[in-house]
């Protein structure tokens, strides 16, 4: 039996993907080649700020205009609605939080508001950390409709109250080094600070200038310095 053109099947017509951006107010954006698309925050379907995910466009932007018009929904702007279908590349593998007792579980509740997402792990396992300790948690399995995201502590940073958490948290978001090889500290302790060779390398003496830096005396890195000369 000969098929005409109509009776042809189509080819399934790809979802649009992207990397999801979310709000502090917890809706987010998807940019797209169709466009940039808005996820409302029940839309989110377990994914993070800043995953790769493919997505569903629920309502044009038509159709979005005349629902904000009707008093629906509210969003952002009139950019079309869409929903995530699912998560291609996880951001996160590992969150810091605030780690609460809630016994049989240790729950950590993401230092990141934009991550809405508590994380469950079993007390058991750590029961020396005291409520309200910030920890780094690796995620075993993300959440999703039906099922919360569960995980592993993997690091203990310390009490929320601490001057130096600030630093720490830091260090431990972007898993930077704090251990470093031999040759890289033998570096540092010789390195030296010499005027007479730094001017003849080029740099100018403005010590005889009064400049105001918005640092603190203890810091090492000055930016932002000014000073002013009088104009007659």
């Amino acid at each position: 039996m000969a098929y005409s053109k109509k009776h042809r099947r189509r080819p399934a017509r790809a979802n649009p993907r992207g990397v999801l951006s979310v709000n502090l107010r917890g809706y987010g954006f998807v940019q797209t080649a169709e466009g940039e698309l808005f996820v409302p925050s029940s839309a989110m379907n377990g994914a993070f700020d800043g995953d790769l995910v493919e997505v569903a466009i629920s309502h044009p932007r038509s159709s979005v205009k005349q629902r904000h018009q009707r008093g629906g929904a509210s969003h952002p702007g009139d950019k079309p609605v869409a929903r995530v279908l699912r998560v291609l590349d996880r951001a996160h593998d590992s969150l810091i939080g605030r780690y609460e007792v809630a016994d049989p579980f240790g729950v950590v509740v993401p230092e990141d508001p934009r991550i809405p997402y508590d994380v469950f792990t079993l007390r058991a396992e750590h029961p020396e950390i005291e409520d309200g300790t910030l920890v780094r948690v690796a995620i075993t399995q993300f959440p999703s409709r039906k099922t919360a995201a569960t995980g592993t502590i993997e690091e203990v940073i310390g009490k929320p109250d601490d001057p130096s958490i600030g630093i720490d948290v830091i260090v431990a978001r972007h898993k930077l080094e704090t251990r470093f090889s031999d040759e890289a500290v033998r570096q540092a302790q010789e390195a030296r600070l010499d005027e007479d060779e730094a001017l003849l390398k080029g740099y100018r003496d403005l010590r005889d200038r009064y400049i105001i830096t918005i640092d603190p005396p203890d810091a090492k890195d000055f930016d932002d310095a000014v000073s002013l000369d009088a104009v007659d």
